[in-house]
Order: structure tokens, then sequence, then C-alpha cells
């Protein structure tokens, strides 16, 4: 287990890693709380100041959603410490859905609430990110990217997911 200070933050152990940073599982030692703790290094040059403008625009919209969303984890605090950019955020407990989409396939009524949680969430997103949707006598989506999603969650679920609400393929 690793145990290292980091300004008010004791990391615990690492819970992930994205492409440029790292995710631990930290204790806020000023408010007493777990959290996890996004870092991500700062170097001078040009892309890595890149990669920092882009955390830092996320970590701001990560903010605001999470301040209205449940769906988000909240953000508690961001900024710099020791040359890195971090991003204090609520800790949820949980398993990757990777992780457990590769013990197999979820049953069909799992990856129904999982769907509908996901679209809830997009449906609130939609007035800044519009959905990539075409609406005619039903809703057409025009970006299939999370199709194979939908079927790695369950395949069996196909038929509750056409049946809700009474949509069918036309």
């Amino acid at each position: 287990m690793l145990t290292r200070e980091f300004g008010r933050y004791r990391l615990t152990r690492r819970l992930g890693r994205g492409g440029m940073a790292d995710v631990y599982l930290a204790r806020d030692t000023e408010h007493g709380r777990d959290v996890a703790l996004k870092l991500l290094e700062i170097h001078p040059d040009r892309d890595s100041q890149e990669v920092f403008d882009a955390e830092r625009r996320g970590a701001a919209l990560q903010e605001a959603f999470g301040a209205v969303d449940t769906h988000v984890p909240a953000v508690h605090a961001s900024g710099t410490i020791e040359g890195h950019f971090y991003l204090d955020m609520e800790y949820v407990e949980g398993e990757d859905l990777t992780e457990r989409l590769a013990r197999g396939p979820l049953p069909p009524d799992e990856a129904v609430r999982i769907a509908l949680e996901v679209c809830d969430f997009l449906e609130r997103t939609e007035p800044s990110h519009p959905a990539p949707l075409l609406i005619r006598r039903a809703a057409r989506l025009l970006d299939l990217s999370f199709v194979d999603i939908i079927r790695d969650l369950a395949p069996d679920a196909a038929g509750q997911i056409e049946n809700l609400g009474g949509l069918r393929r036309e």
C-alpha cells in the first residue's frame, strides 16, 4: 500500500490511470474525508501545457455538473501543489464497468438500468452539449459509438431496450 503525503492529502493507493493523470484514493487531512485525487504533473513544454489547460477546463465542467447532478462526482477543490495539477473529487466506491464486463455480460435489468442512468445524465447536459439525435416520428441516434457498449453490457437486453417507451425499428 502506498502512503505518501502530498500537500494536505495522504495518498493511500492508486485507483487508476488516465491518459496523462493518475487518480488516487487519498485522505484530505484538513477536512477529514477520503477523496479521489487526480494528479497531473505539470511540465513547461507546449503539449503538457495544452493537457494541463484541458484538465483545468474539464475540472471546471465537472465541478459545474457535479454540483447539480448525482451522476457526476462532486469536486471539492482543484489547483496546483508541488508541480502537479490536482482535482479533489468525491470518492465513489464501486466497480469499474470495464472490469465488470470482463467477467461477462450484465443481466438485462442491470444493463437497462445503467443505460437509463447514462441517458438521464446526457439529457441534462443537452443545452451545453447537444446529443447527436435526429428527431422524426421517433428519436434517431446519429452517433452509434455507444451501441457496442450496450451490446457488451447485456446482449439479452436488446429486446428490453427496444421496448422502452414503445419504440420500435421503423
